[in-house]
């Protein structure tokens, strides 16, 4: 059973049960472990250097993989009022390349920051797709 730190996991969690209702086959559900879906979150940092600008609280991209067999789904939440196109097509572009992940299954998500003038980092996509395979990496089962 995946168990998530509600802490730093809020937004994830909420996003977590709808997926698993909606994106993934339900026919897999209760089938044999191939089918078992599993799931993998990881969270990094996407504040500028402090040295930079004035940073009041830190920004994050919160990341999620759902897996089912060879169906994988990514669901990126980011500290920033909106996430522009070249910003987005970034980060599916980094996934896909590292790790085949069609940019069609990774859904961005902007959570809504007023106060972030400066305050990400340049290499913003970059630590974005490093969490994405920090999350492939902590995948475990998600249901039992």
């Amino acid at each position: 059973m995946l168990h998530l730190d509600i802490r730093s996991s809020r937004p994830i969690a909420g996003i977590l049960a709808a997926v698993l209702i909606s994106v993934l086959p339900s026919s897999g559900l209760g089938a044999a472990k191939p089918n078992q879906i599993r799931a993998g979150v990881a969270v990094a940092n996407i504040t500028a250097d402090p040295t930079s600008a004035a940073v009041h609280d830190p920004l994050f991209a919160k990341t999620l993989v759902i897996e089912q067999g060879t169906n994988r789904v990514v669901i990126v939440t980011l500290d920033v009022i909106g996430a522009s196109q070249p910003l987005v097509s970034s980060i599916r572009a980094g996934i896909k390349k590292e790790f085949g992940i069609d940019g069609s299954h990774v859904l961005i998500n902007a959570a809504h920051n007023h106060n972030t003038m400066r305050q990400l980092a340049s290499d913003l996509a970059k630590r974005t797709v490093a969490a994405v395979r920090r999350a492939l990496e902590s995948m475990v089962p998600a249901l039992s």
